[in-house]
C-alpha cells in the first residue's frame, strides 16, 4: 500500500499500486500548485478526510468545470483532483508529491505536459 497526505495529515489517500508514472503540467493552475499528477480511478483510492464540518475539504472547480482540485482547509496543501463524475471508474489524480514514501516518489518517472499552449507532451 502507498499513502499520501497533506502537510498536516488531515487529508490522506491510499492506493494499492502507484500509477506507472507522473505528469507535471505547466498550465496556469498546475504550475502554481507544483503538483506531479498520477492518474487512477476513484474506485482505486481510499480517501480519508479528518477535517471539522465547519472547515471541510476545499474544492476548486476550474476551467471547463469537469474536475475539482482538492486541498486541505487546515494547511492548504493540494492532495488530489477528482472528476465531477462520481462513478467508480471516474478519473482521479493523486498529487504524487504528497507521497509519504520519499524513495517511492523519487523513483517515479515524470513526463512534462504543455497544458499552457500545445496540449502535448514535451518529451
Amino acid at each position: 500500500m502507498y499513502g499520501g497526505c497533506c502537510h498536516c495529515g488531515a487529508v490522506r489517500w491510499t492506493v494499492s499500486t502507484l500509477p506507472a508514472g507522473g505528469v507535471r503540467c505547466n498550465c496556469s493552475i498546475c504550475r502554481r500548485l507544483g503538483a506531479v499528477w498520477g492518474y487512477t480511478t476513484r474506485a482505486a483510492v481510499t480517501l480519508d478526510v479528518q477535517l471539522p464540518v465547519d472547515s471541510p475539504l476545499i474544492r476548486y472547480r476550474w476551467g471547463d468545470g469537469l474536475i475539482d482540485f482538492c486541498s486541505c482547509s487546515r494547511c492548504g496543501a493540494t492532495t488530489h483532483y477528482e472528476s465531477v463524475d462520481s462513478g467508480p471508474d471516474a478519473r482521479f489524480a493523486l498529487n504524487l508529491a504528497a507521497l509519504e514514501d520519499a524513495a517511492a516518489y523519487a523513483a517515479i518517472p515524470v513526463r512534462h505536459f504543455d497544458g499552457a499552449e500545445s496540449w502535448a507532451f514535451l518529451d
